[in-house]
């Protein structure tokens, strides 16, 4: 585990509000082994010289960039007279404007090196360069070992530019320092170990002298040779290939890359979307002397560091955010909140979205419109009371899940229902809606022939054949009921016992049972165990009870415990291996 740095001037804060105070924003502390991460490091690539006359070719190698025990290596290395290097850029994935930022490194040492940590404005590829602004800081070139230079290029002095400043630094290559550069809207202040060496402040600011109030994207990287990193006495042809002959390799060691802000707020970094009983991580960087308020959902749980920048929470079944409020030496900041987004995955076979027996995750309730009334009581099933004087504007309930459902999982939607026989229903329909509100017109789960006989009916429909789309992040269900514009204006009521979604298909209003596998159950009537055989060619079963309610699913079991199960009429459907689907009754003592 790295080490931070506690940095002085954080603590030295004078003003009250957090917004006159340094603190970390984001930071990359090369803690994975192998490649650069890609979201936030580019290359630059090639052996063009890039208008100094370098003699490398840059490559996005291992041999020539790689992170190994927490430490970015970048290495410049010689093969047949010829030498390869790395240049690694944040351009186009991350960019900086005003505050701090600091390199923790340890330099390459010998006569043709040119390392530097540096900054270019993100306007390169359009204003092009000088007008884009250029921040070296921190150069230095082998042939004059220990002088570390910070420098400034923009269009009324670059190249030679005049604008420089240096320090010694006689362990360069042996220990590492803190290159820094705390940049503002007025001036630009180099450190090394926060020695103050270099400042950057003209008196008139404009875009040849200041092009520096947009962001810039950061690069590391070895040069060998060129303008400035040649030596005279090594250079051979009238090129600016003066290198050491005995050096072979050469490498910068870079611990890690932070960046401060007075005016950012950290971003919480974690999962926006887990499962429920799921445990993960939130993080925010880690800044000296802070103090972290976390606040979670209120069925979530801290199991590991409260009161520190990372903590491990393990989830219920409320989506919400996740808020932090970090105490700073110059006062209290607030940061955004992540929201997060609960995603449920059953897996069972059958999944009931409303059943007085199972615990709900969401709830259904009315979907306010214009001369509609829906009513809903829940006692052992939902009664649903109706009064629809304006049907074209979609009377509708609504069941949210509070989080996201993946049910791609399943093929049948089933709603089972019972209405009044006096006053029935004309329409009902179910859609699923995705997390952005979004659904499929082109297909829907319509019922608009019901059996009216004051019993509990169950209706199926194939989901490929009704909702053609995927169900992986579904955020709630809607009900219509009587709606449409040539729909008369109705009052009612009728009955949810359950919407559910199954595998395989549930007893429907019409029958799926081809009687082409042949079983056998006994005794019958039965009172704790029920025998089914053949049971080897069973895919699925089910016994479901006189309304058409799943009471209990099996799979190549030969006995069954229906001991639980209420005395009264029940039905076993089998699906065999060949998809026929049969049906025996039974009584339960």
């Amino acid at each position: 585990m790295k080490q931070f740095i506690i940095v002085i001037f954080a603590l030295l804060c004078i003003n009250v509000s957090a917004q006159n105070c340094y603190r970390l924003v984001w930071s990359d502390e090369f803690e994975q082994n192998g490649a650069p991460d890609a979201t936030v490091w580019g290359f630059d690539l090639g052996n063009s010289g890039f208008g100094n006359n370098e003699v490398q070719n840059y490559t996005n190698t291992r041999d020539n960039s790689r992170i190994e025990n927490g430490i970015l290596i970048i290495e410049a290395k010689k093969s047949g007279g010829s030498w390869t290097s790395a240049r690694l850029k944040t351009q186009g994935k991350k960019g900086f404007t005003f505050g701090r930022i600091e390199f923790r490194a340890k330099l390459p040492a010998g006569s043709g090196t040119w390392p530097a940590l540096w900054m270019l404005g993100e306007s390169i590829g359009t204003a092009g360069w000088p007008a884009c602004g250029e921040i070296d800081i921190m150069e230095h070139v082998g042939k004059n070992p220990g002088v570390v230079q910070a420098a400034m290029h923009t269009p009324s002095s670059y190249g030679n530019t005049q604008n420089k400043g240096a320090i010694s630094v006689n362990d360069f290559s042996s220990a590492f320092h803190i290159y820094a550069l705390e940049w503002s809207e007025t001036k630009m202040d180099f450190y090394v170990d926060n020695n103050l060496y270099y400042t950057y402040a003209p008196s008139v600011r404009n875009d040849q002298t200041w092009p520096f109030n947009k962001p810039a994207f950061i690069i590391m990287n070895i040069a060998m040779g060129g303008n400035w990193g040649s030596d005279t006495k090594y250079e051979t042809g009238g090129l600016k290939n003066g290198i050491d002959p005995a050096l072979t390799s050469v490498r910068m060691e870079v611990d890690y890359v932070r960046y401060y802000s007075k005016t950012d707020k950290p971003k919480i970094n974690g999962s926006a979307q887990i499962q429920e009983g799921q445990t993960t991580s939130f993080s925010v960087p880690a800044t000296g002397g802070a103090s972290y308020n976390w606040s979670i959902p209120v069925d979530a749980t801290i199991t590991n560091g409260q009161n520190s920048n990372k903590i491990d929470v393990t989830w219920g079944k409320t989506s919400g955010n996740v808020a932090l409020t970090m105490g700073l030496t110059c006062g209290s900041l607030e940061l955004d909140p992540l929201p997060v987004v609960v995603k449920y995955m059953p897996a069972t076979s059958v999944f009931k979205i409303y059943d007085a027996s199972a615990v709900n995750i969401g709830k259904w309730q009315e979907v306010p419109s214009a001369g509609n009334t829906i009513a809903l009581t829940t006692t052992s099933e939902m009664e649903v009371k109706y009064n629809i004087t304006n049907p074209s504007i979609y009377p509708t309930i609504k069941y949210t899940f509070g989080g996201i459902a993946d049910l791609s999982y399943y093929n049948y939607v089933n709603i089972t229902l019972k209405t009044n026989s006096t006053n029935p229903p004309s329409i009902i329909r179910l859609d699923v809606f995705d997390k952005n509100g979004n659904y499929n017109s082109s297909g829907i789960f319509k019922i608009t022939s019901f059996t009216n006989d004051n019993q509990f009916h169950t209706y199926s429909a194939n989901i490929a054949s009704v909702w053609p789309f995927s169900l992986s992040e579904v955020s709630d269900l809607r009900l219509y009921i009587n709606f449409g514009a040539a729909v008369p204006a109705s009052q009612g009521e009728f009955w949810l016992k359950d919407v559910s979604f199954s595998k395989e298909q549930l007893l429907s209003n019409k029958s799926i049972f081809s009687g082409k596998y042949n079983f056998r159950i006994y005794p019958n009537p039965a009172s704790d165990l029920l025998h089914v055989f053949p049971a080897e060619d069973i895919s699925e079963g089910y016994i479901i009870n006189a309304s058409g309610q799943p009471m209990l699913y099996f799979n190549k079991t030969e006995t069954l415990d229906i001991s639980k199960f209420a005395p009264g009429f029940y039905s076993v459907i089998i699906t065999d291996k060949s998809k026929n689907v049969s049906k025996l009754n039974f009584v339960k003592h």
